[in-house]
C-alpha cells in the first residue's frame, strides 16, 4: 500500500532491470548519485515533458514563517520555474511575487495541509474550520 499522496504503477521486472542499468550509468559518469531510485528517475524523466501542464505548482520548503511554491508556469529557456515565496503575515498570508494575498501561490499554499497546521497553531481559524 502506498503511502498517503502517492500512487503505485506497475511494471515488468525486465523494464524495472533496465531503468537501474541506465541509472547505474548515467550515476558512473556523472560521478555522483544523480538518480537516487526508479522512482526518482521516472520523476525526472517526466521533466522533459510539459511539466507545468502536469504539476504547475509544487511545495517546495516549508517553515513557521512562510512557504515556497515552485511555480513552473514560470520557466524560461535557462530553468524549469521560479521559486515564490508567501509570507504568513499575522492577518493574512502574502505572495511576494504577486504582491497580493489572493493569488495561485497563496490559495495553493493555503490548500496544504502542513500549512493550515502551522496556521491553526498560529491561532488561525480557517474557511474549512469555519464550515465544521
Amino acid at each position: 500500500m502506498p503511502k498517503k499522496g502517492f500512487k503505485t504503477i506497475t511494471i515488468t521486472e525486465d523494464v524495472y532491470h533496465r531503468i537501474n542499468g541506465v541509472i547505474d550509468r548515467i550515476n558512473e559518469k556523472a560521478g555522483y548519485k544523480k538518480f537516487r531510485s526508479v522512482a526518482h528517475f521516472v520523476e525526472e524523466s517526466i521533466m522533459q515533458f510539459d511539466l507545468p501542464d502536469l504539476i504547475p505548482l509544487e511545495h517546495f520548503n516549508l517553515h513557521e514563517d512562510g512557504i515556497r511554491v515552485l511555480d513552473r508556469t514560470l520557466g524560461t529557456k535557462r530553468s524549469r520555474g521560479r521559486i515564490i515565496d508567501v509570507i504568513f503575515k499575522p492577518d493574512k498570508v502574502w505572495c511576494d511575487y504577486c504582491e497580493s494575498d489572493d493569488c495561485r501561490h497563496t490559495q495553493f499554499a493555503l490548500s496544504l495541509p502542513e500549512v493550515q497546521s502551522i496556521l491553526r497553531k498560529k491561532g488561525w481559524k480557517l474557511a474549512k474550520d469555519e464550515e465544521a
